[in-house]
């Protein structure tokens, strides 16, 4: 079984901010919503291509990003992906 995600995070953007609180611990999971809502701004936060501004993002016991300790894993080292639409 792979390990748990959880994300804790906040991203401001120009016109509003990107809240998320979520915990998978399934296979596969999609994200769906309406255009404009987050989804991209999330999945680039748990890939490490957005920074958060606050907030924690972990698989399992790796800690991936967290605001309170200085924490930010590169993109490079975090062996996540994901498919663009």
């Amino acid at each position: 079984m792979p390990h748990a995600l959880r994300v804790t995070a906040r991203k401001k953007l120009r016109d509003f901010s990107v809240d998320v609180d979520l915990h998978i611990d399934r296979n596969i999971t999609v994200m769906l919503g309406p255009s404009g809502h987050g989804k991209t701004t999330v999945l680039n936060m748990i890939a490490g291509i957005a920074r958060p501004d606050s907030g924690a993002i972990s698989i399992g016991d790796a800690r991936l990003y967290d605001s309170r300790h200085g924490i930010n894993v590169e993109m490079e080292k975090r062996s996540i992906g994901y498919v663009f639409q």
